[in-house]
């Protein structure tokens, strides 16, 4: 990275990016490929992507990948564990919580209210 800016192009169908900005990837991970337009794509854009490791693409186990690119002298294959962590990427219940924010807020502004009212009635001596 020239300026510290990343992009990262993640697709099912790399036939469907456009050839350009796929062929200005420094390096690719590369999972299972069956479709040819997609392997026609891949070949395209790497030039250390060998025919052979190609024709393997269709061959690979869930969770194996070739790394190709700038990250490695050659073609590697890795395999990618499962994932430690939780599921992510669900959806906010924005709704739920502006209704949260909002009696948070209204409790808060109770509150203050309530503590100006008790300040009041002792500058006053009651």
């Amino acid at each position: 990275s020239k300026f510290g800016i990343f992009l990262i192009l993640i697709t099912q169908r790399p036939y469907k990016i456009d050839q350009d900005a796929l062929s200005q990837c420094n390096s690719q991970f590369i999972l299972r490929i069956t479709n040819p337009e997609d392997q026609n794509a891949i070949s395209a854009s790497s030039e250390k992507l060998s025919s052979n490791l190609l024709q393997d693409l269709p061959g690979l186990n869930r969770g194996e990948a070739v790394i190709v690119g700038n990250l490695t002298r050659a073609p590697v294959m890795v395999k990618i564990r499962r994932r430690n962590t939780r599921e992510g990427g669900s959806d906010i219940d924005v709704i739920g919580r502006l209704h949260e924010a909002r009696d948070e807020a209204q409790e808060e502004s109770e509150d203050t209210g309530e503590r100006a009212r008790e300040e009041l009635r002792q500058l006053r001596g009651e």
